[in-house]
């Protein structure tokens, strides 16, 4: 990803997206290449308009995917999220901090939303540091970029 012009991801003998790295991981065109290129937090949702309902909770799209209302697989990967110490008016799920791995100068955060469904959050240390979060405290969190596959 780092000297190529243009990457090509393919899937059992099927060319899955032809695109510059930068396109591929920002912009996947299907969910195997974002899954293919790091861990993603996956959720079942419905989309509406410009609107995904996912745990309950009912977040903006970016892009409206669809007239019709329609399941969709949602997916968020571990850097699009946001942590928060208290609800700050924007539409988020109350998580509960499971364990944090803090080593080295990216933190992974595992939280458990709605009784049991698991998240990972990335984040820098000095953001973790900032925040103050620990292992058992409630946090609201909040997806900044979500991507549907239908």
């Amino acid at each position: 990803m780092e000297v190529a012009d243009r990457i090509v991801v393919m899937n059992q003998a099927r060319i899955e997206q032809v695109k510059p790295p930068v396109d591929v991981f920002h912009a996947p065109s299907t969910e195997f290449v974002m899954d293919f290129l790091g861990n993603v937090n996956l959720f079942q949702g419905r989309v509406e308009q410009d609107q995904v309902r996912i745990i309950g909770k009912t977040f903006a799209l970016v892009e409206p995917r669809s007239e019709q209302p329609s399941s969709a697989n949602v997916d968020v990967r571990p850097h699009e999220w946001e942590i928060s110490r208290e609800a700050n008016g924007v539409p988020s799920l109350v998580a509960q901090v499971l364990r944090i791995n803090p080593a080295g100068p990216l933190v992974r955060v595992f939280l458990t939303v709605d009784g049991g469904i698991e998240i990972k959050v990335d984040m820098t240390f000095e953001e973790m540091q900032a925040l103050g979060i620990s292992t058992g405290d409630t946090v609201p969190i909040a997806p900044r970029q979500t991507r549907v596959f239908y």
